[in-house]
């Protein structure tokens, strides 16, 4: 008797995976294929490049010789920036409240680089309020169906603060 609702599922599950016809293009979404939002003639850049495939965009880019950070674009509908800082030397025992207000405060630097850039300080800002609620690797609600997620990957002397913005949950 089990059998047929088991296969039943199959079925369904096999119907539903064939009717995805996979990621979509981005340059078929309804932002388009993603642009760089850095640029070497932005002050305090040092190092940048941007490289772009069907489904995502990679931008790296250097601000003055210490701070790195990888910005990986992706999403159609509803577009999701990631951007990864390496941090050299963090603290010992830092918590998430420190990991979620360094991501703000590197979002407000960042914001002040280039008035194209001032966008990033409205996310800073959404964040702030959620710093004491915050746990790595959960998405927060900072408005409606937009999530942010805050993380860190830790190595030998630097972390990579990943910051991700417009995450659905």
């Amino acid at each position: 008797m089990k059998f047929p609702h088991c296969f039943l599922f199959i079925a369904i599950l096999a119907g539903f995976s064939q009717c995805n016809s996979g990621p979509k293009k981005l340059e078929d979404c309804p932002y388009g294929q993603p642009k760089p939002i850095f640029s070497k003639q932005i002050p305090g850049v040092t190092r940048h490049s941007f490289r772009a495939d069907a489904l995502s965009a990679t931008e790296e880019l250097t601000l003055g010789d210490t701070l790195f950070i990888t910005l990986i674009q992706s999403g159609c509908e509803k577009p999701v920036q990631e951007f990864r800082f390496v941090i050299q030397n963090p603290p010992p025992q830092a918590d998430a409240a420190y990991w979620a207000d360094r991501a703000v405060d590197l979002l407000y630097q960042l914001s002040r680089l280039s008035p194209e850039l001032v966008p990033l300080s409205a996310w800073a800002q959404a964040i702030e309020p959620q710093i004491p609620g915050i746990s790595l690797g959960e998405p927060i609600l900072v408005e409606q169906d937009t999530y942010v997620s805050i993380d860190r990957i830790e190595s030998a002397g630097s972390v990579i603060l990943m910051l991700i913005l417009g995450a659905e949950h």
